[in-house]
């Protein structure tokens, strides 16, 4: 009986981690977006599209993307959701994110300097550099990203604003009765404050 309990528990342990382990695979391009960012202060925000499952790591990275891979001269970020789901329509604040990183849930990892030209922001799940699905990007120059060739993300889930820009934040309202018509909010740059 106690062998039986023993093998019993061991299974169910290994359930748990196979679960825990697949919860980043199972977000895909467009489950968020990003609404806004500063350069004057390195922060930004992003809004949930779906639940996002407790114990879930996203990466956030400035370097360029080159079709196949990142370049190793920029700054990596990996926020851990933390044990709580991430509802649905959340936002999510990152802020102080060049010295001191703060997030409105969950906990962060690293540092990331938000530069005032030609940057970009990608998310994606994987490890650091090596992402095995991208969800979102957003930049305040297309030539931040590199490209985006290979990276799955088009133009619901990519949001540039115009050259040069260091500050803006949505300024629409949140309450869409679906997904599809808050990603055209979204992607309406006339739905934007700039400083």
């Amino acid at each position: 009986m106690k062998g039986n309990r023993l093998i019993y528990g061991m299974i169910l342990t290994l359930i748990i981690l196979i679960f825990l382990s697949e919860n980043s695979t199972k977000l895909k391009s467009g489950d968020i977006a990003f609404v806004g960012f500063n350069a004057n202060n390195d922060s930004f925000e992003i809004i949930t599209f779906i639940n996002i499952p407790p114990k879930t790591s996203i990466h956030f990275t400035d370097s360029e993307w080159n079709g196949n891979r990142f370049g190793a001269d920029e700054n990596d970020l990996v926020w851990e959701t933390g044990e709580e789901i991430i509802s649905k329509g959340s936002i999510i604040k990152f802020t102080s994110l060049g010295s001191n990183p703060i997030v409105s849930s969950g906990t962060l990892k690293n540092t990331l300097r938000i530069s005032k030209k030609e940057e970009a922001i990608f998310a994606y799940v994987g490890s650091t550099k090596m992402p095995t699905k991208f969800l979102a990007a957003m930049a305040n120059d297309k030539l931040g990203y590199g490209t985006l060739l290979n990276t799955g993300l088009d133009n619901k889930s990519v949001l540039t604003f115009p050259k040069g820009t260091t500050y803006a934040t949505y300024k629409g309202h949140h309450n869409y009765q679906n997904v599809n018509e808050y990603i055209v909010a979204l992607n309406k740059i006339s739905n934007y404050t700039f400083q």
